[in-house]
Formats: C-alpha cells, structure tokens, sequence
C-alpha cells in the first residue's frame, strides 16, 4: 500500500477504518444477506470514497474483488492479488484493512506502537463484558476484586482504571461551559487526544428512549467545547435492554460533524 495519498486528515481516516475493524466481530456468524453485514459493507466502500476518492490505486484492488469476485473473471489474475477464494470474506477483509489501518497510523503524528487511540478506547468498550467476566475467575477461590456492578458510578471507576493503562492524562469529570444557566462535567476528558468519554448504564428504569434524550442534551453541551474533537458514547448493557444496539449506534453517530465525530458504543451486544 504505497499509493496512500489521502483526501482527509490521517486521524480521521484512522477513525473511520478502527470502526470498520472493530465491528468485524459483531459480524461473525451472520449472513452475507443480513441487515448487519450490508450496512457494514455500504459503510465499508462509502469510508474507502471518502479516503481516498475511487477505487482506481492499486492498494485498493484487492478490497475491490473481495467485494466484487464476479469481476475476477474479467481479467483479473487472482493470484496477483494474493487473493484465496476459499477463504472467508470477512476474514480477508479484515487482513486488507488491518493493514490499511498501519500504513495510516505509520502516517500520523500521533503514530506508535501501541495502536491509534480511537482503536484503543474501542477495544476497552467492545471488550469489557469479557473483562469483567475475567475478573470474576479467581486463582483457589480466592476473594473477588470486583464483585459487582451496580450502577454507572462503578463502571466509570473501572472504565478509568483501563484507560490509565493506555493514556498518561485522565481528566475524570471535567467541566464542560455553561449552557443556558446550568452547568455539567464530562465522564472523562484525553486532552492530548482531544477526545471525550461519556459513560452510561442499561437497565429497567433506564432504556433505549431516557439515554437517548440523555445523549442529545450531552451532545448539545460537548459541542460549546473547542478542545474535543471526538466524543465517545459507551453504554454498558449487561441485561440486554436496549432493543437494537446496532441501530442505537447509528442514530446517535449521525449526530457527527465536521468539527465533533461522535462514537457510540454499546455492550455487550445480543
């Protein structure tokens, strides 16, 4: 991938491909004909226009006829492309676009090699039902560290333990201006990153409709901030009361723009 020339900022390219990477395991054991996978696949090609305008570069020809294999009759020597039929679709995209994913963050500023900070603080949030069911195996029995989780409060003092593996600067609860007299703080601010981190829990008296009205107010209030430039969403759902996380997602992400991306998140996923 050597003809990376890119139509936006690099960071904002790593965004897009981190997402796409991530739900890759929300997909497994679904059809190619689902609801979920063509969603995936149209965000897919609609992120790699953005990027990079067309599909005529050469890097992006093995994604084109992973996408489109009825083309590979017409001229196209598949071998070339290194490029196994037999294989699952899934899995060979996710080669193409882990590696899409290096040349862009070797291109970053913010480039290292413990990965872009969006992917980062997307693993903690797809990952941490399997966390915290991990930290309920304990060696001879022994006492549990966390032995439940009660209410938003505990998943904020958790989710701030993960980050301080990754980021030097945590600001828990820090203020977000005035708005029409009230006042209010965001969960977590990354200043060298610019990004803001909003935590919220599922349960009986707090489903889909109340944390979506929540988000819209906080969504108002984060966009008065010059200093965040991507705001993350994770709502922590170990009953399974929201009824369709993936279109939950999708709403509350189409509130995006130039000047704030937004990233929702929510798990565990039925």
């Amino acid at each position: 991938m050597n003809d990376m020339k890119i139509n936006i900022p690099v960071d904002k390219a790593l965004n897009m491909i981190g997402t796409l990477l991530e739900e890759i395991p929300l997909l497994e054991g679904k059809e190619e004909t689902s609801e979920e996978y063509q969603e995936w696949e149209t965000e897919l090609k609609s992120s790699i226009e953005i990027i990079y305008g067309d599909w005529s570069r050469s890097s992006l020809k093995t994604i084109y006829y992973i996408l489109n294999p009825i083309m590979m009759s017409k001229g196209i020597d598949r071998d070339s492309i290194h490029l196994d039929m037999t294989a699952g679709k899934l899995i060979e995209l996710k080669t193409q676009l882990t590696a899409m994913y290096k040349t862009l963050n070797r291109m970053s500023d913010n480039g290292s090699s413990k990965g872009h900070p969006y992917l980062i603080i997307n693993s903690i949030f797809r990952n941490f039902p399997r966390f915290i069911r991990q930290m309920h195996v304990r060696h001879d029995s022994r006492k549990l560290i966390i032995s439940e989780i009660k209410d938003e409060y505990d998943v904020q003092d958790i989710i701030h333990a993960l980050l301080m593996l990754f980021f030097d600067d945590v600001r828990a609860e820090d203020p977000i201006p005035k708005m029409a007299g009230t006042s209010s703080r965001i969960d977590f601010f990354l200043e060298e990153e610019k990004i803001g981190i909003e935590i919220k829990i599922a349960n009986a008296n707090h489903r889909s409709k109340k944390i979506g009205e929540e988000i819209a107010d906080d969504i108002l209030q984060y966009k008065r901030r010059n200093d965040i430039n991507y705001l993350f969403f994770f709502i922590y759902d170990p009953e399974f009361m929201i009824d369709n996380p993936i279109g939950f997602e999708k709403d509350i992400n189409n509130n995006s723009t130039k000047k704030l991306q937004i990233k929702t998140i929510v798990s565990p996923q039925n």
